[in-house]
C-alpha cells in the first residue's frame, strides 16, 4: 500500500501543469563564528550553514533573509515556487551558505535558521579595556606626532686640558650636532655642550676620543627654565 502511495505521488509530481508551493530548506548544520571584540564593544559574527534542498523544474533556492529582534536572529532560506509546464524531475542536493550576521554587542543570542535553532555568546564585558583603549590610542598617537624639538636637549660637561682653546672642540661639535652654551667666555676650561635629546652617550663617546679633553660626563642635574 505504501509503495502504491509513493508511486502515485511521484506520478502526480511529474504531470505538467501542477503548481509547487514554496518551502524551506531542511537545515542540518549551523556553525557560528564570533570574531574579536572591538574597541566599540562589538564583535563580528558569521554563521556557516548547510542543508538539503530539492530543486528542479525551474525551482531554485532563494537568497537567505536575515532579521533580528533583540537577541534573537532569524534566517529564512526558502525554495521558490514554480509552475510546471513540462514533465521534469526534481534534484536533491546539499547547499552551503556563509552568512554575515553583522557586528553584535556583548551578550547571549539565539539563532534560528529555518527549523534549526542554536545559541551563541559574544564574550566579554564593557570593562576598562574597552572603554579606555581608544583614549590610550589617542594619547599615544598625540605624543608620537610631537616634534622631537619640543624635548629638552641633552647636556654634556666637558673639561679641557690646561691651555687648550675651546675651538679645539669645533670638529667634534659638528659631528655630534652639539652647541657650546657659553661661547662668549672662551677662557673657561669647563664647557657645557648641548646635544640632541637621546644622543648624550654617543656624544660622550666622540668627545672622549679628543686628545684635548681631560674629562667628559653627562649633566644629570639640569632642569628646564
Amino acid at each position: 500500500m505504501l509503495r502504491l502511495i509513493i508511486a502515485l505521488l511521484t506520478f502526480l509530481a511529474l504531470l505538467p501543469g501542477s503548481t509547487l508551493a514554496a518551502e524551506l530548506v531542511s537545515i542540518d548544520r549551523v556553525d557560528v563564528r564570533v570574531g574579536d571584540l572591538g574597541t566599540d564593544g562589538r564583535a563580528p559574527v558569521s554563521a556557516h550553514v548547510e542543508g538539503i534542498a530539492t530543486v528542479g523544474c525551474g525551482r531554485a533556492v532563494q537568497e537567505p533573509v536575515i532579521t533580528r529582534q533583540g537577541s534573537t536572529i532569524t534566517v529564512q532560506i526558502a525554495i521558490g515556487p514554480s509552475e510546471r509546464t513540462t514533465t521534469c524531475l526534481d534534484v536533491t542536493g546539499r547547499y552551503r551558505w556563509d552568512l554575515n550576521l553583522g557586528r553584535l554587542e556583548i551578550g547571549d543570542y539565539t539563532l534560528t535558521v529555518n527549523d534549526y535553532t542554536t545559541t551563541f555568546t559574544v564574550p566579554g564585558k564593557a570593562n576598562g579595556d574597552v572603554i579606555f583603549r581608544p583614549l590610550l590610542q589617542e594619547f599615544v598617537a598625540f605624543f608620537s606626532d610631537q616634534d622631537s624639538s619640543t624635548l629638552l636637549p641633552g647636556r654634556i660637561v666637558v673639561e679641557l686640558k690646561d691651555g687648550v682653546d675651546f675651538h679645539a672642540l669645533d670638529k667634534d661639535l659638528q659631528q655630534i650636532h652639539g652647541r657650546d652654551t657659553n661661547p662668549a667666555m672662551p677662557e673657561l676650561s669647563v664647557r657645557v655642550i648641548e646635544v640632541p635629546p637621546g644622543t648624550e652617550q654617543e656624544a660622550i663617546s666622540v668627545l672622549r676620543k679628543n686628545p684635548n679633553v681631560k674629562e667628559v660626563h653627562q649633566d644629570h642635574f639640569t632642569t628646564a627654565d
